[in-house]
C-alpha cells in the first residue's frame, strides 16, 4: 500500500510562466488556472478530465491510499470556485493536457519543494527596500551602459 500524504501548503508560490497558481487552504493547486496557463482549448478542462474512466479510477486508487482528505475538490461560487487537486494529481492531469506541458509542471512543482524557488513577492520591510535598493542599481548601471 502506497502512503500518500498530501502536500502541506508552503510559503512559496507556484510560478508558471510568470503566473501564480492559486492553491487552496490545503495546498492543492487550482486546476482551471493550470489549464489557462497551458493555453489549451475548452476540450482539456478539469472537468473532461473528471469525466475520463482513467481519472476516475486515479482517484480511486489515491483515495485507497490516502485518507487523509480528497485529493480533488470542487468549489462552487465566490472568488475561489473552480477544481482544485493536489500535485500529484495536478501532474497527472498536466500531462493529460500535453507532455510537454506535464514536464514543465513537472520542474516547477520540484523547484518548489526543493527550495530553489524563492517568494517573488516580498514579505517583510527589510525584503522590500532590499529590491527596490537592487532595481535602483540596475537602472543606475543600465543609464551609464545608454551613455556609452
Amino acid at each position: 500500500m502506497l502512503n500518500l500524504v498530501p502536500t502541506p501548503k508552503n510559503n512559496n508560490p507556484i510560478i508558471i510562466d510568470g503566473q501564480e497558481l492559486p492553491c487552496d487552504e490545503y495546498g492543492r493547486v487550482h486546476l482551471n488556472s493550470l489549464h489557462k496557463l497551458s493555453g489549451a482549448g475548452g476540450h482539456k478542462r478539469p472537468y473532461e478530465w473528471l469525466r475520463l474512466i482513467a481519472t476516475q479510477q486515479l482517484l480511486e486508487e489515491y483515495s485507497q491510499n490516502d485518507d487523509t482528505r480528497s485529493g480533488v475538490s470542487t468549489q462552487n461560487g465566490g472568488s475561489n470556485s473552480g477544481t482544485y487537486a493536489n500535485e500529484l494529481l495536478a501532474v497527472s492531469y498536466a500531462g493529460w493536457i500535453s507532455p510537454a506541458f506535464q514536464l514543465k509542471v513537472n520542474a516547477v512543482f520540484l523547484a518548489v519543494r526543493n527550495g530553489e524557488i524563492q517568494s517573488a513577492i516580498p514579505q517583510t520591510r527589510a525584503e522590500i527596500l532590499r529590491l527596490a535598493l537592487e532595481v535602483e542599481e540596475k537602472n543606475e548601471q543600465l543609464t551609464a551602459e545608454n551613455k556609452q
